[in-house]
């Protein structure tokens, strides 16, 4: 799977991501689940555009209402933090579309830490980043990647240890 990020694309309008990668929007299936990938980051601000949003609309008018969509964006689709570029501006245009769908997971980056978020059927979730993380909004004012502590350096990263029993049940731990 891959996706376009605002520094894959944003100064030149994703021309060289274009030639290299094909197109910044597709979708496909697989055992049963549909996969869509949007690009909000490629038109000099966070939006989707309307000419997606047609083929969004036209992508998911061959399926029924209850398979499971997994829709991938970079930007979250909802006003998380604006100040700090953390929306779509037609995300509510793309969750729109989605509305009438009864399983559908949106995961996003961009914002580098975990979150979810529920709305109507729709369930976007954000996962930390591997290289840096950055802070919580409710809780500062600056947009600044949160420091590296040498005595705990993966502390805030999103490296997770998963562990297998002998019951065949899982255990996820954060490494830090």
């Amino acid at each position: 799977m891959r996706m376009c990020r605002e520094h894959d694309a944003g100064l030149d309008g994703r021309q060289l991501y274009r030639e290299f990668l094909k197109e910044t929007y597709y979708s496909f299936d697989h055992r049963g689940v549909h996969f869509v990938a949007l690009d909000n980051v490629s038109r000099a601000k966070p939006e989707v555009g309307p000419e997606q949003l047609a083929w969004l609309k036209n992508d998911l008018a061959r399926f029924p209402k209850t398979p499971p969509i997994v829709l991938f964006t970079h930007r979250p689709l909802f006003d998380l933090k604006p100040e700090w570029e953390w929306f779509t501006s037609d995300g509510d245009d793309v969750m729109n579309v989605l509305a009438p769908y009864e399983n559908v997971t949106v995961l996003y980056g961009h914002i580098y830490r975990d979150h979810e978020h529920e709305e109507g059927h729709a369930h976007p979730y954000a996962a930390r980043s591997l290289i840096f993380a950055l802070p919580d909004p409710d809780k500062v004012t600056d947009k600044k990647p949160m420091p590296f502590d040498k005595e705990q350096p993966f502390k805030n990263l999103g490296i997770r240890m998963v562990n297998e029993s002998a019951t065949a049940s899982l255990s996820v731990k954060d490494v830090e």
